[in-house]
C-alpha cells in the first residue's frame, strides 16, 4: 500500500514539475513575440550592421552587390522599415530597373525560405519601390520570390509623378493667390 502512495505522490510531482516547465517556455515565446513586435520597424540586419538612419537606398544597392560574390548572396534583415525609402530616391530607383548587374537578394528572417541565386540591380531597385509603394521595407519576404513586372512600376511611376506634379503646381498656385 505504501509504494502505491509513494508512486501516486511522484507522479503529482513530476506533472507538476513538467506544467513549471511547459509555463516558462511558453512565457518566454511569447515574451519573445512581443519583442518582437516592439522592434517590428526597427530594422536589425544579421552580421553587417546597415545603418538604416542614415544611409539611403543607393548605398545599399551597393552593398548588395558587393554581396554577389558569396556562396548564397542573400541580405537577411530583421523587421522592417517604413520610412526608410523616400520619395527623393524614387528617379534614381526607377532609372535602375532595367539593370541586369548581378547582386544578392534580400530576405527577411521571418521567412522560411532562403535564395540562394543572385538577384539583379534592377529586381533590387524594383523590390525597394514597391517598399515605397508599401509603405515599408522590406515590402515582403523575399525579394526573389516578388512578382514585380517593370511595366507596371514604371505606369505606378508615370501616374504618381503626375498626380504629385499636379499637386505641387496646386500649391503653387495657392502661394501666389496669397500674395
Amino acid at each position: 500500500m505504501l509504494n502505491v502512495s509513494l508512486l501516486n505522490h511522484m507522479k503529482k510531482r513530476m506533472i507538476k514539475s513538467i506544467s513549471i516547465a511547459v509555463l516558462v517556455m511558453l512565457l518566454g515565446v511569447i515574451s519573445s513575440c512581443i519583442a518582437g513586435q516592439a522592434t517590428q520597424h526597427e530594422p536589425r540586419i544579421s552580421s553587417d550592421g546597415f545603418d538604416w538612419q542614415t544611409s539611403n537606398p543607393m548605398g545599399f544597392l551597393s552593398l548588395l552587390k558587393d554581396k554577389r560574390h558569396e556562396s548564397c548572396p542573400t541580405y537577411v534583415i530583421h523587421g522592417v522599415t517604413g520610412d526608410w525609402v523616400k520619395e527623393e530616391h524614387l528617379a534614381e530607383l526607377i532609372s535602375l530597373l532595367d539593370s541586369d548587374e548581378p547582386c544578392a537578394n534580400v530576405c527577411r528572417t521571418i521567412s522560411s525560405f532562403m535564395d540562394c541565386n543572385t538577384s539583379t540591380v534592377g529586381q533590387e531597385a524594383a523590390f525597394i519601390i514597391e517598399g515605397f509603394r508599401r509603405g515599408e521595407y522590406p515590402p515582403d519576404l523575399n525579394s526573389g520570390r516578388a512578382r514585380l513586372t517593370n511595366d507596371d512600376i514604371i505606369l505606378w511611376w508615370q501616374d504618381y509623378s503626375n498626380n504629385r506634379g499636379h499637386e505641387i503646381q496646386g500649391q503653387a498656385n495657392s502661394v501666389k493667390g496669397q500674395k
